[in-house]
């Protein structure tokens, strides 16, 4: 088992190096495919996005927040796991043609053919996978994963490149899938974890059940821009709006995933050590926040040149939507680490409500807005996410101990450290401007950001300046080791 600061900076290293991967891997995808196709994709991978949420049917938290994991329950979670991911790869595939059909597109049936086929060895690692997690073992998910990021990247871009466009990526998916069931079933084999048994079926789908209609009601509300913006603005609309969240996603997936996927186990192993969840936390908002809040702003201020300089002229539509979403992922990254404090406690129930609301809102919010444009879409997607966040705060206060004070003093402590920041990348954008020139704003900014940034955190005594102080003293002790060798 890995200490929780092991566990993060094993998980950030995983998406680090994803993020590199992926981050190459889209800069030339984005030169090979037009809006148009992005756009169909994105719609694609939407549907499937959903069918993935139903997919786990919350077995991977269960696993991991289950406080007395027995055998008999594991192989239960992995045969549920393989009736709901088998039963969806049976409908996606017979919903191909109506949803073909109800966007005027065939393209569609065939990549929806395609990537029914991931779900089929999805169970095979998925369950393996929570069990690293629940172990906070996460050198095995770090190996994995980068090995199935790889084999999707160098897939996608060789079928994309030989012209099979979206249809290529959809290959590449499954072949990732593939080889991330073998990678996991191999790392540790252990045959028994897959032997059908349907023991303590209710105990299991007790949880399960709001575990997943929660994260089913949560990928609808983010999946909803695609289907509405393709219906009513057309694909090529959501093509650009795609590529400003794919941008977002970046970031959120290099920064806030690497942190989510600590936390609920995390919180469970406090939980079950009778200690603190509101302590912990705080103490994990405080550092996020203190790394998210000063990246959204500086990104939001870069959009422009950052989509110039990545993806090129034809997507720079996409731009004033990035910058207000940039926005709208500073207001999610309020209440992110409340959910899975509130899941890890056991409110499930109470969780699905939030996120039944929040969603609600942002659906209703979307529509409205796709009426008059897409920077209109993209304010009421970040209106959505207020909500999410004053419910979020709610839950926190009311079902683990989250006091008012508490939440205030991280918020408090997140703008003192971001408004300094705030002042040095706006000055040295504007500075950067008059050189009209995408990668000087780039550099210029991005150098002050991060300056400006290092320099509050230790004039200010934020938590990170130590945690930087400790990994600095790791790396050095690790060089002059290297060096001495």
């Amino acid at each position: 088992m890995n200490s929780p600061r092991s566990a993060v900076l094993l998980s950030l290293l995983t998406r680090y190096a994803t993020f590199i991967i992926q981050f190459v891997a889209t800069i030339i995808l984005a030169r090979l495919l037009t809006p148009e196709e992005l756009g169909i994709f994105s719609v694609g991978m939407a549907i499937v996005a959903i069918a993935h949420t139903v997919r786990d049917f919350g077995i991977s938290n269960y696993i991991i927040q289950e406080r007395e994991l027995t055998a008999a329950r594991t192989q239960t979670a992995f045969s549920v796991a393989v009736l709901v991911a088998w039963g969806i790869a049976a409908l996606l595939a017979t919903l191909a043609a109506p949803a073909a059909d109800f966007y005027d597109d065939q393209r569609l049936r065939m990549l929806l053919l395609i990537l029914a086929g991931t779900f089929l060895p999805l169970p095979f690692s998925s369950v393996r996978m929570a069990l690293f997690r629940r172990a906070m073992a996460f050198g095995p998910i770090f190996r994995i994963n980068i090995l199935s990021a790889l084999i999707y990247a160098a897939s996608a871009i060789l079928l994309v490149y030989f012209g099979l466009s979206v249809t290529g990526l959809a290959l590449a998916s499954v072949l990732s899938a593939v080889a991330t069931a073998i990678m996991a079933m191999l790392y540790r084999y252990e045959i028994l974890i897959y032997r059908p048994c349907l023991s303590d079926l209710g105990r299991i789908l007790s949880f399960t059940t709001a575990s997943s209609a929660t994260s089913v009601v949560n990928q609808i509300g983010e999946s909803s821009p695609d289907f509405i913006i393709s219906k009513l603005l057309g694909f090529s609309a959501n093509g650009l709006f795609s590529r400003a969240v794919g941008l977002i996603r970046i970031v959120e997936t290099s920064i806030m995933d690497a942190v989510r996927s600590v936390a609920l186990p995390y919180f469970a192993t406090a939980i079950r050590g009778k200690g603190s969840v509101a302590e912990a936390w705080s103490k994990v908002s405080t550092l996020t926040l203190g790394v998210t809040w000063p990246a959204m702003l500086t990104l939001a201020l870069l959009a422009s040149p950052l989509i110039e300089v990545l993806y090129g002229a034809k997507w720079l539509a996409a731009s004033a939507v990035a910058q207000i979403l940039f926005i709208g992922a500073a207001c999610r990254n309020l209440s992110s680490m409340l959910a899975p404090a509130v899941l890890a406690d056991g409110h499930v129930g109470k969780l699905f409500r939030a996120q039944t609301l929040m969603q609600s809102a942002k659906i209703g919010l979307v529509i409205l807005g796709a009426l008059h444009g897409l920077e209109a879409v993209a304010l009421g997607y970040i209106l959505g996410e207020v909500v999410g966040t004053l419910a979020h705060a709610y839950l926190g206060h009311k079902y683990i101990g989250v006091t008012w004070a508490q939440q205030r003093a991280v918020v408090v402590r997140a703008i003192l450290i971001v408004t300094p920041i705030a002042v040095a990348a706006t000055t040295a954008h504007h500075f950067a401007q008059s050189l009209n020139s995408a990668p000087l704003d780039l550099l210029l900014t991005s150098s002050a950001a991060t300056a400006s940034w290092l320099a509050t955190l230790f004039l200010f005594r934020h938590p990170l300046a130590s945690e930087i102080q400790r990994a600095t003293h790791r790396l050095t002790q690790t060089a002059m080791q290297i060096v001495k060798t």
